[in-house]
């Protein structure tokens, strides 16, 4: 995922040609977006411009990552 930190977008490169389900979760535990990456899609881009600054985190098929969003 980059960029991190990220200001209005992040691109998720997914070298695995499976389907993937994306939550971006606030602090709090809140899911504040869900999506799915289709089979074969390589490159997934996701606005992120309407989020408040702050970290988030990234998770993708039950893996996590850090999400700092910084304007």
């Amino acid at each position: 995922m980059y960029p991190n930190p990220a200001k209005t977008h992040i691109i998720i490169n997914r070298e695995k040609a499976v389907s993937s389900d994306v939550l971006i979760v606030n602090m709090s535990g809140e899911i504040c977006q869900r999506h799915i990456i289709d089979l074969g899609q390589c490159d997934f881009h996701i606005d992120i411009s309407w989020l408040s600054n702050g970290t988030y985190i990234l998770q993708i098929d039950g893996e996590s990552e850090l999400l700092v969003i910084e304007r």
